[in-house]
């Protein structure tokens, strides 16, 4: 057996156990572009993605690309008929 034969022997299991990886995106929020309050919360449309503040709990929430966004730059925010 050759030594690449070897060592591919030996690589497979720590390949099959591996865990798949979670990316995860860190912006800065601090520029507000648009501000809105809506059903107890304060959400900020910021260059850095969707920011969102409950009042009730006082937990921010930031929503970027790699949580729901198509990017992370947003220019305004905003709530329809049916409170999206």
């Amino acid at each position: 057996m050759t030594r690449s034969s070897l060592l591919m022997l030996v690589l497979i299991p720590c390949l099959v156990s591996a865990e798949p990886f979670q990316w995860t995106t860190f912006t800065s929020t601090s520029n507000i572009v648009d501000i809105i309050s809506f059903d107890g919360s304060i959400w900020a449309a910021t260059s850095g993605g969707l920011s969102a503040y409950n009042t009730a709990s006082g937990r921010f929430e930031v929503y970027t690309n790699t949580r729901g966004l198509g990017m992370n730059s947003c220019t305004a925010v905003g709530h329809d008929e049916l409170g999206w």
